[in-house]
């Protein structure tokens, strides 16, 4: 018996004495397809087909495996969704914040009904639960007169009882007053150079004595940077990129309860600089600059965010412009000069040394080059705020940039995931549809290769393709997440990510290509052009370093790294339709090829819901190092380096409010607490 003829015999075996039509056409099928020498040797695939004869468990290993990675692949993919929905939080933080929070977040089941409230009630409702707490009411009367331009009954009278000797409700009460008593002119309508109507001059003599009383208090404290410090201290611990998310949402919801004071300093008080110097009352200027020199220095001494300090810089430029043109008018012109030189260290445009310029031109290009979405979104215009520019460094910015491309990582490996159910969805339909004959043959005959032909598949269809992202896209100098999102919008990281899964889907089908003509080829007829599937298996590979040209982009950079995407993808949609419409009589080629795929699929399925797996721990590593990043007890605020901006725009203007003229206020050095 020939070689030919033993192998035709193993076959057909199990058809024997069950079906056989089916028998006499599958050895038909074989004794005309067959193109076997004598030199050949069959012995071991005849001796595999003997071991194998049965249907065997691998499909339903096959699919238990891929059931397992879809419920792996869910979790990630449900948790790599919420820094979307937090991200989503803040753009209308308004409305939003309540259900960006829940009201038992994780981690913090612990709460007390009134850190629950002190966290997610409503500004009325926390006053009402503990009357005599000042920061409370300092809270619940900001967000009234913010919303309704009211103050609540009895306002001034309750805080006598409860905050006796803190200004700060007398100069809301006076904000109050100029608001509707003042009434600043359009540029077309000023008459007499004068910029102000004082249209109720009872009420603005009123918001004038209030002012005097709030400067003779020992302080003023709106107590909102205490009361966010026990907010920060009672929200869930950062562990992933969604808790930093939704913690930065908190801290950006919270109103500025001194806001309001706004309309006394560029209203009422700039009213009055502006009365006195045109009226030419002396004695009028003489009270107005004590009081504003007393009233602004006790302002500096207030403990703030950047928004405070940026309203109390606001304050001096004005009111030091409106006493300058008084001073000259009065015919002061000493003091007129020290305003000028006041107004001049406030001016952005006097300020911008080219030192300083060249100082904030590094740490912008810093912060887009390798800061993370929202560094670069805040960064830049906080760093702009304060006279001397305050640093950082990008070991600063890392650890939220490596965690953000972590959470994009889970999202796009489970977009490859789901790329590749599809992909072996479709060669289960593929092998499972078509003509019988061919069907069986190809069932049969795969068993025919070997672990060395299973082993190529797999190393090259499935590691091969991981290990090079790997090496190329984690490791090395090339790997997109050295740099970020903005510096290559995207196009880097995306091109990286969709290299490795084109490989994931190419090699497989060039490799078992390969690997069925080499052990099988005896059987099926060999296609033209197979080094051409290499090439498209080499174009995806070169996609995965050839992404970092976007770093420098030009036309012919991004038209080559859309040429090595498309390319392989066309190759694809190429295989797929030859493999639905092509000849008949290489059916059972194709689904030689496409079984033979199925392991380094499955494999590589299994490794994408690992690598998702791995971003989620990646993700969670970095969060825990991004000290600089998380609001914190410590640094309260929308992030810790706005805190230090506005520690260091409240030492300027200390300065700058111990050198107003008429004041006989001494601010003291700032404690510790101040310093860090």
């Amino acid at each position: 018996m020939t070689a030919k003829d033993k192998l035709i015999e193993v076959a057909v075996a199990p058809l024997e004495g069950k079906d056989a039509e089916l028998s006499v056409q599958v050895r038909s099928y074989l004794e005309t397809e067959l193109q076997l020498d004598e030199t050949r040797k069959t012995g071991p695939i005849i001796s595999r087909l003997r071991r194998r004869s049965g249907h065997g468990w691998t499909r339903w290993a096959i699919v238990l495996i891929w059931l397992m990675s879809l419920v792996g692949a869910l979790w990630v993919l449900g948790k790599s969704v919420r820094p979307l929905r937090e991200l989503g939080a803040i753009s209308n933080i308004g409305t939003a914040i309540g259900p960006a929070l829940e009201p038992r977040p994780e981690g913090r089941e612990d709460l007390t009904p009134s850190e629950s409230l002190l966290l997610f009630g409503g500004p009325e409702q926390l006053w009402r639960s503990e009357p005599d707490n000042p920061a409370y009411f300092v809270e619940f009367a900001a967000s009234k007169f913010q919303r309704s331009r009211a103050l609540p009954d009895d306002f001034l009278e309750t805080a006598g009882k409860i905050d006796p000797d803190n200004g700060w409700y007398e100069l809301l009460a006076a904000a109050a007053l100029s608001r509707d008593a003042v009434e600043k002119k359009r540029a077309g309508m000023r008459r007499a150079g004068t910029t102000y109507e004082i249209k109720d001059r009872a009420a603005h003599r009123q918001a004038l004595a209030l002012v005097h009383e709030a400067a003779g208090k020992p302080r003023i404290e709106d107590h909102a940077l205490e009361l966010l410090q026990t907010r920060v201290s009672l929200l869930p611990e950062v562990v992933d990129y969604a808790d930093y998310i939704r913690n930065l949402a908190f801290t950006a919801g919270q109103d500025v309860p001194s806001a309001g004071l706004i309309h006394i300093f560029r209203l009422g008080l700039a009213a009055e600089a502006e009365r006195v110097g045109v009226e030419n009352d002396l004695e009028g200027y003489r009270r107005l600059q004590a009081d504003v020199a007393n009233l602004v220095n006790r302002l500096v001494q207030k403990d703030g965010g950047l928004i405070d300090m940026l309203i109390v810089r606001a304050a001096i430029k004005s009111l030091a412009d409106e006493m300058g043109k008084s001073a000259t008018a009065l015919g002061l012109p000493e003091e007129a000069l020290r305003y000028g030189e006041l107004m001049d260290r406030l001016d952005a445009k006097v300020i911008r040394s080219p030192e300083r310029a060249a100082q904030l031109g590094e740490l912008e290009e810093l912060v887009t080059s390798k800061g993370g979405i929202m560094a670069s979104l805040s960064m830049p215009m906080v760093a702009r705020q304060s006279r001397e520019v305050v640093g950082f460094s990008e070991a600063d910015l890392r650890p939220v940039r490596r965690a953000e491309y972590a959470v994009v990582g889970q999202a796009m490996a489970g977009a490859g995931w789901l790329m590749l159910i599809m992909a072996v969805a479709g060669v289960a339909v593929f092998v499972a549809y078509g003509s019988r004959l061919s069907r069986w043959i190809a069932a049969r005959m795969i068993r025919g290769l070997g672990i060395a032909d299973w082993g190529w598949i797999v190393a090259i269809g499935s590691l091969l393709p991981l290990g090079w992202y790997l090496a190329i896209g984690q490791a090395s100098p090339l790997a997109a997440h050295h740099w970020s999102f903005g510096r290559t919008h995207f196009v880097q990281f995306a091109g990286q990510m969709t290299g490795v899964c084109l490989m994931i889907l190419v090699a497989p089908v060039v490799v078992a290509r390969w690997r069925v003509t080499r052990s099988l080829g005896f059987l099926i007829r060999s296609g033209k052009l197979r080094w051409f599937g290499w090439m498209m298996v080499g174009l995806a590979a070169l996609l995965i370093p050839a992404s970092s040209l976007a770093l420098t982009p030009t036309r012919p950079r991004l038209l080559l790294i859309i040429v090595l995407a498309g390319l392989p993808q066309l190759w694809l949609l190429w295989v797929v339709i030859a493999g639905l419409f092509g000849r008949a009589g290489r059916s059972v080629s194709r689904r030689l090829v496409a079984r033979a795929t199925l392991p380094a699929y499955t494999l590589s399925g299994v490794l994408l819901v690992a690598a998702m797996f791995a971003f989620r721990q990646q993700e969670r590593s970095w969060m825990a190092r991004a000290q600089f990043a998380a609001p914190s007890t410590d640094a309260p605020g929308l992030e810790p380096y706005e805190f230090r901006v506005a520690r260091q725009l409240r030492r300027e203007l200390q300065e700058v409010a111990g050198r107003l003229p008429g004041g006989e206020f001494v601010h003291s050095a700032p404690d510790a607490a101040s310093e860090r």
